[in-house]
């Protein structure tokens, strides 16, 4: 699936491999194409092991591959998923 720019109508889900249902902090993490780095707070957890975030239009606001992590604190220890790449497409208009 091609994803586009501005595009806001789009949900990442990232499996952690782990229950991450007592997580103090759940977060899925990015790197944009210019090197910004930065999270964004999962909206929910699916099956106990999946982030869930809901792009809203600004969120991808730069073409080229960005990339992704989950990332989650239980009981004061961090944890760390598998890095994620999605290229970023430009829009017709």
């Amino acid at each position: 699936m091609s994803v586009f720019q501005n595009q806001g109508l789009l949900t990442i889900k990232l499996d952690t491999g782990t229950n991450v249902s007592a997580a103090s902090v759940r977060r899925i993490l990015y790197k944009k194409p210019d090197g910004t780095t930065g999270y964004w707070t999962a909206s929910s957890v699916e099956n106990n092991t999946i982030l869930v975030y809901n792009f809203i239009d600004t969120d991808l606001d730069q073409t080229g591959v960005s990339t992704f992590q989950a990332f989650v604190t239980i009981s004061g220890r961090n944890g760390y998923g598998e890095y994620v790449q999605k290229e970023i497409k430009p829009k017709l208009s």
